[in-house]
């Protein structure tokens, strides 16, 4: 896994420096509100379910049943209602469901112990049948005493050999080295375990995934059996038999099993630990989640409220509170994926979900929403006797839903191709994956050409495994990685807001790479209300009366819960949007350099101004709204001239960038007539470039009214990828003609229009020439020397 397959990265040492991020929350698919359970990488993950020392009891929040905490809440609102003249505990007694469960057990237990001691092994043994020595991954589950429970290849009785030897080796690094095994390299074959409890799960690979990759599978399986049984079921089974044959409680689970290695090795959702959302009109999944909170908000003792179809979520609806793991809600894809019952009829069926509460059962009305409509709705409720009035809701819902035309919405992206590579429109792209880290969601394009055969998908799919790993190695984790196969070219980007994997034709290099990306981020953050579910509606409308994300948004300085102001966010996202603009220091001056995008054959190139004189030794290049530019220039200039009849001296550029900082925070709610404060933020980013006492100095100022002093920045639409190529080409000793070179070529690189001296902009500040617009003929000049 260390080195790509099909080839060897095009520099080894390709670990950049990170790029000019997304700002927080800004990027496509971001979310102020917690959508889903976010959490690290898989292999921080992994590293805790290893660690012999992790234990349950160490995650916050484990030591207590949710399931109780969320009964114990409905009874006590039933207590206290005027409404209800008794408790839901008199009215309809609510008996443990897991401890009926675990009775049952402990009575199967005691049917077959004796068949348990008796049971003999198999006449002959199947692991030397070369049909099962061909299979590419094997995996076995066995009890702590060596008892099978599940192999997904062949007959646990004809493999008795096989599962005692993993026992022992388990058995005796315990034993002998009190530790706990973890995996055994053999060539290119992995021999993985997770040792849990009271089972053991092991991985025997040759499909070249790395040891957190194939673990992960393993916890995926181990908690499936977890939501069969639930944690405390299974541990009490073993407590009072440690020879029992799990196999007899997990009968017909076969399947789900089956089916969820099935969706690990194929479903991207996996690797990433986030969930695809179905493709839909903001307008038509708000009038779903909508509907269901509406037809549900009575119903106090609901939990979650799940919309899915094909393996992708259309909407979820829950309790106030209370979050769903993407961990657990894989587990349910699975169980609608590989349940055929459950689009023939309504049904009522258990469901433990291990990352939410591992002791015991949430109860679920499953049911598809009708005969012509694939999408699937479980409503997940602590009552074990709700079946009755949430069959009423499911059909209340359906039934709006249909009026509204919804189910046609929905039958029409599920039927549809969804996303398709050449929606986006960048050539050179032929897949990718995109993770939003905050909301844990991805999206990708269908596989088409050339990854439209079960071959090509599945080297796809293992090379996106190994770009993972790479990225996310424990012992040298990267932000970026970009390196040329045979058949693909892979780029892998991790930031604080997202998760990037990448797939393009084998001969593009990398900064056209870089440039694809930002493309890319860009139609996607206009996309993103089809593409992600940004909003999460409360299961009954006594949440409502907390404040929702449009309320803080309405509130230029309320402070959101977790200390944000949300419109200088958005104004920062504005910037995302506009011209790309350089700027570069060095010793002889600073270079300026501005995209001027030329929309139409009308207008008149010389009246659109991107970079303007402050003062004669001070220039300043901007990007976003120029209405609000203009204010801040005006207050640049006045402060310069102010400075100079007072002071009889020139201003300093951070002097200059300060007091324009200090405008650009004064907006608020205020009345007063002063007429010195915006009503909302600024959407402007500005380089201030100069020369004064202390030299050649390059400021750059965001809506935030931060300021910060660089060497060379980029802002607008590209910097993202024009900052890549500042920080590779950037040193000391830099001449001022170099400079310009190279804010030209990277102008160049990430401006979609060919550059040209009519939508560019280049000014130098020197100590000599002060502010030096250059000439249209100057411009032509410089870009034919870099043709």
């Amino acid at each position: 896994m260390e080195k790509p397959a099909n080839g060897k990265p095009a520099n080894e040492e390709d670990n950049l420096e990170e790029p000019e991020e997304v700002p927080k929350n800004c990027e496509p698919g971001a979310s102020r509100e917690t959508m889903l359970i976010a959490f690290g990488s898989i292999e921080e993950m992994v590293e805790q379910e290893m660690d012999s020392s992790f234990t349950e009891k160490n995650v916050p929040g484990s030591t207590t049943s949710t399931i109780s905490e969320i009964q114990d809440g409905m009874q006590e609102c039933a207590v206290n209602s005027e409404d209800e003249g008794e408790s839901l505990v008199e009215d309809a007694p609510v008996p443990d469901c897991e401890s009926t469960v675990t009775t049952e057990a402990s009575n199967k237990t005691e049917e077959v112990a004796n068949q348990d001691e008796a049971s003999t092994p198999p006449e002959e043994e199947c692991w030397n049948s070369m049909e099962w020595r061909s299979q590419k991954k094997h995996i076995f589950i066995l009890s702590k005493a060596g008892k099978p429970v599940y192999s997904r290849h062949g007959n646990e009785d004809k493999l008795a050999t096989i599962f005692g030897v993993m026992q022992a080796l388990v058995s005796f690094v315990e034993t002998n080295q009190g530790d706990v095994i973890r995996s055994i390299h053999a060539g290119d074959s992995h021999f993985v375990f997770l040792v849990k409890d009271h089972v053991i799960l092991v991985s025997v690979s040759k499909t070249g995934e790395s040891v957190p990759q194939l673990v992960l599978q393993l916890m995926y399986v181990y908690n499936q059996i977890v939501s069969v049984l639930t944690k405390t079921q299974l541990t009490r089974i073993y407590e009072q038999r440690r020879n029992y044959d799990l196999r007899r409680l997990l009968a017909g689970a076969e399947r789900l099993l089956d089916s969820l290695l099935d969706l690990t090795e194929r479903e991207p959702a996996f690797l990433l630990g986030a969930i695809r959302c179905l493709p839909l009109a903001s307008t038509v999944r708000d009038q779903i989640s909508n509907t269901i909170s509406s037809m549900c908000c009575k119903i106090k003792n609901l939990v979650f409220a799940i919309l899915l179809a094909n393996n992708q979520l259309i909407t979820l609806v829950r309790m106030k509170k209370y979050i769903i793991h993407p961990l657990d809600l894989h587990l349910i894809f699975n169980l609608v994926n590989s349940s055929e019952s459950f689009k023939t009829a309504e049904s009522w069926t258990p469901i433990c979900l291990p990352k939410f509460d591992a002791s015991g059962y949430l109860h679920g009305h499953v049911s598809y929403l009708a005969d012509d409509c694939q999408a699937c709705l479980l409503l997940l409720t602590v009552d074990r006797d709700a079946f009755f009035t949430l069959s009423e809701a499911k059909q209340k819902i359906s039934e709006r839903l249909r009026r509204n035309n919804c189910l046609e919405a929905i039958n029409q992206s599920v039927c549809s191709e969804g996303l398709t590579i050449e929606q986006v429109g960048v050539p050179e792209l032929r897949h990718f994956l995109y993770k939003a880290i905050s909301t844990a969601q991805f999206t990708s394009p269908a596989l088409q050409v050339p990854y439209h055969t079960k071959e090509s998908a599945e080297r796809l799919m293992s090379q996106y495994q190994a770009l993972h790993h790479r990225l996310h190695s424990p012992t040298r984790p990267l932000k970026l990685l970009f390196y040329q196969l045979e058949t693909d070219a892979m780029l892998g980007w991790v930031t604080s807001g997202f998760e990037l994997y990448a797939a393009f034709e084998p001969l593009v290099t990398k900064l056209n790479a870089i440039n694809a990306v930002n493309k890319l981020l860009r139609w996607m953050k206009k996309e993103e209300d089809r593409l992600f579910i940004l909003q999460i509606e409360p299961v009954s409308s006594n949440f409502k009366m907390f404040l929702t994300r449009s309320e803080y948004d309405r509130g230029v300085n309320t402070f959101s819960p977790e200390g944000r102001l949300f419109q200088v966010e958005y104004a920062i996202e504005a910037i995302k949007l506009g011209s790309t603009a350089i700027g570069i220091s060095t010793a002889e001056g600073i270079v300026l350099a501005v995209e001027k995008r030329i929309t139409s054959p009308l207008m008149e190139p010389s009246t659109i101004k991107k970079i303007v004189e402050v003062d004669k030794h001070i220039g300043c290049a901007v990007s976003g709204l120029i209405a609000d530019s203009r204010t801040l220039i005006d207050k640049a200039r006045v402060e310069a001239q102010h400075h100079w009849f007072v002071y009889n001296e020139k201003m300093s550029v951070e002097s200059v960038a300060q007091a324009v900082s200090n405008l650009a925070i004064q907006f608020g709610d205020t009345d007063d007539d002063s007429g010195s404060s915006m009503s909302r933020p600024f959407g402007v980013a500005m380089l201030f470039a100069g020369c004064d006492e202390k030299g050649p100095q390059l400021f750059h100022m965001d809506p935030s009214g931060t300021y910060i002093q660089f060497d060379a920045k980029a802002i607008g639409s590209g910097s993202e990828g024009a900052q890549q190529q500042l920080q590779e080409v950037y040193h000391k000793g830099m001449t001022l003609q170099e400079a310009i070179t190279h804010a030209l070529t990277i102008l160049k690189q990430v401006m979609e229009e060919k550059l040209n001296s009519t939508n560019v902009e280049l000014v130098t500040v020197t100590k000599d020439r002060l502010f030096h617009m250059f000439a249209k003929e100057e411009v032509e000049e410089v870009i034919k020397n870099i043709a």
